[in-house]
């Protein structure tokens, strides 16, 4: 829940979806085993056409917020920018971008799932270095998810085990993706990150 809302992430559609104030108060009702018969069931009827709530009985799947490190530091000022490593991030960024157009973000949320962290070991120091170099080219303004993607992967070819992260905020609402290892945020600020609520972390 952020704010007065609950805001929902569709990966299969790709989009995000914010739930109204009302049916965000009946969701909390349901949530808490004290709804409104009748108009709760009305508020939430959209949420439900929208396949983002689903009647289950299964009460072993609780609905529950995404929990992610907290983020206390940043590395985004040391490193050396090896060229190699450099043309490196660059590719991967641009076959995430390429793998978003072309099979979706539910696919690439999958193949992350999957990674497997390479033998070869690369100082992140090198690698946050590396993605600024990349930031020449591949300017960072409103392509971080697809700059995370990369260096996510990029991460994780290097030996390492990094968390993808997807976050919101709200009014205006606005989204954000980044990458951390443990509580250090990797190619990105700590200031400019600790403004988002995690809503997805991979």
């Amino acid at each position: 829940m952020l704010g007065e809302r609950f805001i929902f992430l569709d990966v299969e559609r790709d989009r995000y979806f914010a739930a109204s104030p009302e049916a965000t108060l009946a969701l909390v009702r349901a949530m808490d085993g004290t709804s409104v018969l009748g108009s709760d069931e009305t508020r939430l009827q959209p949420l439900l056409n929208e396949g983002l709530l689903c009647l289950s009985p299964d009460a072993s799947r609780p609905l529950g917020e995404t929990v992610v490190v907290p983020a206390t530091r940043d590395l985004n000022s040391r490193g050396t920018a090896r060229l190699g490593l450099s043309l490196l991030a660059i590719l991967l960024q641009l076959r995430a971008q390429r793998e978003l157009r072309r099979r979706g973000l539910a696919a690439v949320i999958a193949r992350c799932l999957q990674s497997t962290p390479g033998v070869r070991r690369r100082g992140i120091e090198d690698i946050a270095a590396a993605v600024r170099t990349s930031n020449l080219i591949i300017p960072a303004h409103e392509r971080c998810l697809m700059k995370s993607i990369g260096l996510f992967d990029l991460l994780v070819r290097s030996g390492h085990r990094p968390t993808l992260i997807l976050g919101v905020r709200d009014c205006p609402f606005t989204a954000h993706a980044w990458v951390q290892l443990g509580d250090m945020v990797i190619g990105d600020e700590q200031e400019r990150v600790a403004r988002y609520r995690p809503i997805l972390a991979i």
